[in-house]
């Protein structure tokens, strides 16, 4: 026998063996071990609450290790605090399993880009929740799957890491909202639950990603496909005829809002508008401007839920009125300081807050500073002047994140005075907010 056959001989119950660990591992990353579903129907005789979450983007510690890789990630983060990331998401969880909500829903932008470690992490943050009887349910973003951009940091150095596929994401959430569905969409990873009799819903996957490889990141755009246009539409004749109140929940928005600059709803959204009209559908839950938002168009109101861990870190909170067919929303703010000093002591928990509120308004001056040095009308200002305006932009751009409107007559007297056209646009869309905060669908027929 020949050196080669006797190799061959050893190397297939070798490969065997490796194959059965790399199995094993893959089974432990992307398996629930223990589900703790809630299936039972919640009670008509009561009022039920939902916690909205949204662009939780969760990057889980074992994935970085604040070298410079990382600190060259947290300059791009967009306002969001990366460094105490998890801690926001368990403050989060520890508070909702206080307050106890029936139901929690997270609209899209689970991890910070598709790492499906970030996305085991989070699944296992939620089963906390379904052991305290807490229903939940997710949708993907438009960074969760097939992202090339999945990452992970150590030192100066960027790795790639493992991307989540659609059956990947559907795999690790299972437990969350894809074991409970009434119904799916062959189209997509959208689908329907029925918590309770006279309350259903829609979880829609209104992104884009079969051309992400190609493109080398996420595509921020989304859109639905026809063949999930006929699976909304059939959803809502379906709670039409049933006489429930559906509430389609999706990444992008259903609604453009004009309070904010860009455009962050779904591209086809007079269509689905249309459609949602018909069927009298009153509220849409989005999530993907990080800011929190609420604009009502015709009778259609889309609650923006803001980003996670963009500060002042609120959860929507939802009351469904069973009696009356009525919604009443809520913003609240997540408690840092008290979870924080329980676990880290005051002092600690004092700094880790700090750390937290600058990001918002250190991303905020940062793009400031870009315009105001870049800017032919701008750049040759003083560079206090640049300075006292990037300050008063960011305050502003804090406020606006925040769904509020800057109280400091004194920066919104300042910004007005500033040369640079578009920073002014930017000042003109911030001011016109509305409440984001509160809305009731008091007046509008059930």
């Amino acid at each position: 026998m020949s050196i080669i056959s006797i190799m061959k001989k050893l190397l297939v119950p070798i490969i065997g063996i490796i194959l059965l660990v790399l199995a094993g591992i893959g089974a432990t990353l992307y398996h629930q071990h223990t589900s703790y579903l809630n299936t039972a129907p919640i009670h008509a005789n009561q009022n039920i609450k939902i916690a909205v979450l949204s662009d939780t983007h969760v990057l889980a510690e074992q994935l970085h290790d604040n070298g410079t890789a990382w600190k060259t990630f947290e300059n791009t983060s967009a306002g969001m605090d990366i460094n105490y990331n998890t801690q926001i998401l368990q403050a989060t969880i520890t508070q909702l399993l206080q307050t106890k909500p029936a139901i929690v829903i997270i609209a899209g932008d689970l991890t910070s880009n598709g790492e499906a470690r970030n996305a085991q992490y989070l699944a296992n943050q939620l089963t906390r929740l379904r052991k305290a009887g807490i229903k939940t349910y997710v949708i993907p973003g438009n960074h969760d799957i097939n992202n090339p951009q999945a990452r992970s940091f150590k030192g100066a150095k960027t790795n790639l890491t493992d991307q989540m596929s659609p059956a990947d994401f559907q795999t690790i959430f299972q437990n969350d909202g894809y074991t409970q569905a009434s119904t799916k969409d062959a189209a997509s990873l959208s689908y329907l639950v029925k918590p309770a009799k006279k309350l259903w819903f829609l979880m829609l996957d209104s992104n884009i990603y079969d051309h992400n490889q190609a493109l080398q990141k996420s595509a921020d755009d989304g859109y639905f496909k026809p063949a999930t246009g006929r699976y909304i539409t059939a959803s809502l004749k379906a709670a039409k005829k049933a006489g429930a109140t559906i509430i389609p929940v999706l990444h992008h928005s259903a609604l453009v809002h004009g309070n904010l600059a860009g455009h962050f709803a779904v591209n086809n959204y007079q269509t689905f508008d249309k459609v949602l009209r018909e069927y009298g559908v009153h509220l849409t839950i989005s999530g993907h401007m990080h800011a929190q938002s609420i604009t009502t168009q015709a009778g259609l109101t889309d609650i923006t839920q803001g980003a996670l861990p963009v500060s002042p870190h609120y959860y929507g909170e939802l009351t469904y009125d069973y009696h009356n067919h009525q919604l009443a929303y809520h913003a609240k703010p997540i408690d840092l300081l008290t979870t924080w000093t329980a676990k880290y002591g005051s002092s600690k928990a004092k700094q880790m807050l700090a750390t937290d509120h600058a990001a918002l308004y250190q991303s905020g001056r940062r793009f400031a500073e870009r315009m105001l040095t870049t800017s032919p009308a701008t750049a040759k200002l003083s560079p206090q002047k640049q300075a006292t305006y990037a300050d008063a932009f960011a305050q502003i751009n804090v406020a606006t994140f925040a769904g509020t409107t800057s109280k400091s007559k004194k920066d919104l007297t300042l910004l007005r005075t500033i040369p640079d056209a578009e920073l002014r646009q930017i000042l003109r869309v911030s001011l016109s907010s509305q409440d984001n905060l509160n809305w009731s669908s008091t007046g509008m027929t059930p």
